[in-house]
């Protein structure tokens, strides 16, 4: 019986917690201990003994398995957190959605696009929930930037311009498992760049037409994946944008920033601030055409704090079957595709036409 089911359409949705080792994975956790509609009642874990002492802190002996069929056959739930890498994830998201699991997954959750196809037609056949990490979108000025583009405030799009660097690869240290080609198909493309490649399709409700690239290792470190990546696209509506991103800062915080530029006026958003600035001549708003809106948020744990609850919210709500969902498989494999795309056209010095995921999913 489903969560949907046991109560009238709003019970409880008993996750599995699928992969201890995930840097988020603390965070996740946390965000869900704030929901009383959240039970946890079965982990998976990778490697035999891995561990993740905040789990037992939360929410007390949770049964641990070993194997993934072992949970399935053991473990009673409606929803599967899933903290893999993009290597081992999609074959995962494939068993929990051909037996009917929702899906709440970490980014990148798959190296290239085509290896989300058979998860995509079990969350279709089963009609499930499928959320991946673009957090981002859950953030209030995000929501409100599309919704500036949407009432028309800016005109035609022209022109997106974001930006997001993180602190260099040292500082995480050149071993850590984000910076394998293997596991995670490419560097911060893969890792951070796909929380702003979503936001320019969410904002502008464009899909990217087309990518040239720059990527490299240019810092030098001993890893197989770029630590710097900038990105040419034109957009479907025949709009340009360019997307830099990098592990170049000496320390935190990141910088981050993200401008829409259209026809009747602009709005910038610093990533990282709290305000967002907007310039419009349309008529509704001839009297007061430049306006900063001021963001403030209380504190709170977990991942992402109250952007990921949120999220979380947003996640259950789809689960229950309520409301259009946030997002769901095919915005996944559309950014993938993007990625992919670019690495080619890195590789080739070439131009790359990018066919379409968002459509096909």
């Amino acid at each position: 019986m489903s969560a949907h089911e046991r109560a009238g359409g709003s019970g409880p949705v008993r996750f599995a917690v699928i992969g201890l080792e995930n840097p988020h994975a603390s965070g996740w956790l946390h965000t869900m201990h704030t929901f009383s509609e959240v039970e946890v009642v079965g982990a998976y874990r990778q490697r035999p003994g891995a561990d993740l002492p905040v789990l037992r802190e939360l929410y007390g002996d949770v049964p641990t398995y070993d194997r993934l069929e072992d949970l399935l056959e053991g473990a009673d739930f409606d929803a599967g957190l899933v903290l893999l890498n993009g290597r081992d994830a999609p074959a995962a998201m494939e068993m929990l959605a051909r037996v009917g699991k929702h899906l709440l997954v970490e980014k990148p959750a798959a190296r290239c696009p085509a290896d989300l196809i058979p998860v995509a037609e079990a969350v279709a056949h089963n009609r499930l929930a499928f959320y991946p990490g673009f957090t981002t979108r859950a953030k209030q000025v995000t929501r409100d930037m599309q919704r500036v583009v949407r009432e028309g405030l800016l005109g035609d799009i022209l022109s997106v311009q974001a930006l997001y660097l993180a602190s260099l690869v040292e500082k995480r240290g050149a071993g850590h498992e984000l910076f394998r080609r293997d596991l995670y198909g490419g560097g911060i493309l893969s890792w951070l760049g796909v929380h702003y490649l979503d936001l320019i399709r969410f904002i502008t409700g464009t899909e990217p037409r087309w990518v040239s690239a720059a990527c490299g290792n240019v810092a030098r470190q001993p890893i197989d994946v770029e630590d710097v990546a900038i990105l040419a696209m034109q957009l479907s509506n025949g709009a340009l944008a360019s997307f830099h991103t990098g592990y170049v800062l000496t320390q935190e915080p990141k910088h981050l920033s993200f401008a829409v530029y259209g026809s009747k006026g602009w709005m910038r958003w610093a990533g990282g601030g709290r305000t967002l600035e907007v310039f419009s001549e349309a008529d509704a708003w001839f009297h007061s055409p430049g306006r900063t809106i001021t963001y403030a948020s209380p504190d709170a744990r977990g991942y992402g704090g109250t952007d990921g609850q949120y999220f979380l919210r947003r996640f259950l709500a789809s689960v229950w079957g309520e409301g259009e969902p946030l997002l769901d498989i095919g915005d996944l494999m559309a950014t993938l595709e993007t990625i992919e795309a670019a690495y080619r056209a890195a590789a080739g010095g070439i131009r790359v036409e990018i066919g379409g995921a968002r459509r096909d999913a």
